[in-house]
């Protein structure tokens, strides 16, 4: 279903102009390390998705419980993918986190 939420958010994003943030942040117990491998392989795959794809990406500070990687449209929350503590949400086929 990531997929499909993802195709959504970006159809959104072009239809209404507003510009697309994504900001990911680590969870409890994870560092800069984590961070950056989770930062790193989304904004990979994001790229990939979509070629006129054109999001704006940030690391954002760190929360409590599960490492996320949130969807903004405009200035509004859309989207969120959790991921467990040291891993990279899944963003081809699993519904729920990984």
């Amino acid at each position: 279903m990531n997929p499909a939420y993802l195709d959504h958010y970006l159809i959104q994003r072009r239809e209404t102009k507003k510009p697309g943030f994504v900001i990911v942040r680590a969870g409890t117990g994870e560092g800069a390390r984590t961070l950056n491998h989770r930062f790193n392989r989304v904004t990979r795959y994001l790229k990939g998705f979509r070629k006129e794809t054109s999001l704006i990406y940030a690391r954002g500070e760190p929360v409590s419980g599960l490492g996320r990687v949130e969807f903004y449209l405009g200035g509004d929350l859309i989207l969120v993918w959790l991921a467990k503590k040291g891993r990279v949400p899944c963003m081809d086929c699993c519904p729920g986190v990984n």
